[in-house]
């Protein structure tokens, strides 16, 4: 997949637009990296992961240590 940029967006379902924007920021990051894994874009290839949410950052880096469960999980 030699110069290959993959995206993707979409909408939030009704049970996730109720919670709170570090929460949907952080559920995006990670269900886009599940997904990119699962169809097989993350072979041979480097991984960038962006985001504005200083919260989101650094639950995903620093894997949990985070005072919200939801957040954790």
């Amino acid at each position: 997949m030699d110069g290959v940029c993959h995206g993707e967006f979409g909408y939030w379902s009704g049970d996730i637009e109720k919670e709170d924007w570090n929460f949907k920021e952080l559920a995006n990051l990670v269900n886009g990296v599940t997904r990119a894994y699962k169809a097989g874009h993350l072979r041979s290839t480097e991984l960038f992961v962006f985001t504005d949410n200083a919260v989101a950052e650094g639950v995903y880096y620093n894997g949990g240590s985070n005072r919200n469960k939801k957040l954790n999980e």
